[in-house]
């Protein structure tokens, strides 16, 4: 497993949304249930400094994340960002993340997945 640590600037919301992603990856059988499912790396929280931003330090954090999976054996990477001004759903775009469904937390935040592969 593949894991860079950092800080959030509320780190306690991510938990949520990797629970609903590790609980659809991990341990669970390929769909025919012949095999086990690839394996998936998650980034959990990436942060940037604001005197930071727009040097490009957070694009290099992602690609290295994605290269260090890929040498661990993972077969692609997953995220959860919130839409709107607090997450970077362009940001992914941009690096060519492809997005995937949106949904609701409880306390009514729209969240978006993305994947790499």
């Amino acid at each position: 497993m593949v894991s860079i640590v950092g800080t959030a600037h509320r780190p306690a919301r991510a938990l949520p949304w990797v629970r609903q992603i590790t609980q659809r990856r991990s341990g669970q059988p390929a769909p025919d249930g012949t095999a086990d499912a690839p394996q998936v790396a998650v980034i959990v929280a990436l942060a940037v400094q604001p005197q930071w931003r727009g040097s490009k330090i957070g694009a290099e954090l992602v690609r290295r994340f994605v290269g260090d999976a890929r040498r661990a054996g993972a077969a692609e990477a997953e995220l959860v960002t919130p839409v709107g001004p607090a997450g970077a759903t362009g940001f992914y775009e941009r690096l060519g993340w492809e997005p995937g469904p949106y949904w609701r937390t409880r306390n009514g935040d729209k969240l978006r997945a993305y994947r790499c592969r």
